[in-house]
């Protein structure tokens, strides 16, 4: 059996993967959060063989999990390294690669009209963190 409680204290109720606060209470999907929502992440994955203990996984934040989905290794180092540059070129040349600026903007935008359809559609009362 999996200790949910356990797993979120082995970072102190962080995401190991980017150190933000993961509330114990909004483990799951169940949960209608923004911010705080968390899922387990297995340390060995399970297609090498890990198994589904409470040592075997860490708490990982929804916006990791989705960002890492699948990706190991060297794709995931190219996927840090590609929004790395990605952030530098906004900051430093934002004037010159307006592009590239507007781009992230519509995407930013279009992710909140996402974000605020989906808190609506269902009815249910929802809590923005």
């Amino acid at each position: 059996m999996v200790d949910i409680e356990k797993i979120h204290k082995k970072t102190n109720g962080h995401c190991h993967f980017c150190g933000d606060r993961v509330e114990l209470t909004a483990y799951g999907n169940k949960h209608n959060l923004i911010t705080g929502k968390w899922a387990l992440d297995h340390v060995i994955y399970k297609s090498a063989g890990g198994k589904n203990k409470s040592e075997n996984y860490l708490p990982i934040c929804q916006s990791c999990n989705r960002a890492r989905w699948n990706r190991k290794g060297k794709n995931l180092r190219e996927l840090i390294t590609i929004g790395f540059v990605f952030k530098t070129v906004l900051a430093k040349k934002a004037g010159k690669h307006k592009v590239v600026h507007e781009i992230f903007a519509k995407y930013k935008k279009n992710l909140e009209k996402r974000r605020h359809r989906r808190l609506h559609s269902s009815g249910a009362n929802r809590t923005l963190v």
